[in-house]
């Protein structure tokens, strides 16, 4: 546990990422209140159809797509961090809009559209912020701590979600969740602004050099749809109430963390080839497997090691992306982030056509072994 404490508090604080850390943490907080029970709301709750739940998250994609662009301006004329406090605002509307939709249906898709614009603002701003302040010999430990930091929150966030929907109500829970989104930003308000130098013109999104990576991004934007929106409406109906699904998420991501730590390090070993091939082949196999979950303890044990080897994927595959784009591509962060809205978009596409959430999971499973050919 030495090196995992090392190399977690060097980053923190002698980088002066403080500020970024809690933001990102508080923010993982807010969402994971509400992230794994957002499709169950609109489809337990308010009596949306599954398409309806599917047209919710398309225009949620569409609007992350086009809003990376915009935040991508936005960083090279005004910083890094301005990007990332912009969301908060974004995310606070987002939030009141759907805890309100039982009320105004007609906030349906306004509340897409800014969860949407938020999530382009945030991760935009922090991705280029992460690599132009991080340094490449440790790209491997600052991606798994980039996803231990988001995590950790989520560790309590599910179970703590769960109990307030056991004992209260929704509405309670997005106003907790407002709340920790709200205190998020003010480390920021008091920290140096950090401007993006390099060329990030729309120019050099259309590099050729960036195109090997096509796949793999398009391989976890599926991964993403299909884990965060088809997964928890495909086993609620196993365990039946939102307080076992609190659980579920609690146990899964308190396994994630270490496992993801420990992920990182071997990471700047020169072992993210290995890691990411072996992990494509556990995916794979975890995500076919999913089809054919049917009881209460095939959901723990099927769901927590898929989520781990999903972090095999994750973290070296991020840190690969930080590296290059630290070198002279800093365009390859947001030629990923709009090669996974493809991917997402594609993956609710399909689902809608087939009407089936397990066609998701195959997808998912099929496109995890495109990382075998990633050295």
């Amino acid at each position: 546990m030495h090196f995992i404490r090392e190399y977690h508090l060097r980053s923190l604080f002698s980088r002066e990422l403080f500020e970024i850390y809690f933001l990102l943490a508080m923010r993982s907080l807010s969402l994971s209140l509400i992230g794994i029970f957002l499709p169950l709301y609109l489809f337990v709750e308010l009596a949306y159809s599954f398409n309806q739940v599917i047209y919710f998250y398309i225009a949620f994609v569409l609007l992350f797509g086009i809003g990376q662009f915009i935040a991508t301006k936005v960083v090279s004329r005004f910083g890094t961090k301005h990007s990332m406090v912009a969301s908060i605002p974004l995310l606070i509307i987002a939030l009141i809009f759907t805890m309100y939709l039982g009320d105004f249906p007609s906030l349906f898709y306004l509340a897409a559209l800014f969860h949407g614009m938020h999530a382009a603002f945030f991760w935009v701003g922090f991705h280029i912020d992460a690599v132009l302040q991080g340094k490449k010999r440790d790209f491997g430990k600052e991606s798994a701590i980039i996803s231990a930091v988001a995590m950790l929150p989520s560790v309590v966030g599910p179970i703590v979600g769960g109990l307030v929907l056991l004992f209260f109500s929704f509405k309670v829970l997005f106003v907790m969740s407002l709340f920790a989104i709200s205190i998020s930003f003010i480390p920021l308000l008091f920290s140096k602004e950090v401007y993006a130098k390099h060329d990030l013109d729309i120019s050099s999104f259309f590099d050729r050099k960036h195109l090997k990576y096509f796949f793999g991004y398009f391989a976890q934007g599926v991964g993403y749809t299909a884990g965060s929106v088809f997964w928890p409406l495909f086993i609620f109906i196993i365990l039946g109430e939102y307080i076992s699904l609190g659980i579920y998420g609690t146990v899964v991501t308190l396994f994630m963390v270490f496992v993801t730590l420990v992920l990182g390090k071997f990471s700047d070993e020169g072992k993210k080839g290995i890691i990411l091939r072996i992990s494509a082949i556990f995916n794979s196999v975890f995500w076919i497997m999913k089809v054919f979950v049917s009881t209460f303890s095939q959901v723990f044990v099927i769901g927590s090691l898929r989520s781990v080897v999903f972090h095999g994927i994750e973290v070296p595959f991020l840190a690969k992306t930080y590296t290059k784009a630290k070198k002279k591509h800093i365009g390859l962060l947001l030629f990923r982030e709009t090669v996974i809205r493809l991917g997402q978009l594609a993956c609710l596409l399909l689902v809608l056509l087939v009407g089936k959430s397990e066609a998701a999971f195959v997808a998912a499973g099929l496109l995890s072994l495109v990382f075998l050919f990633f050295r």
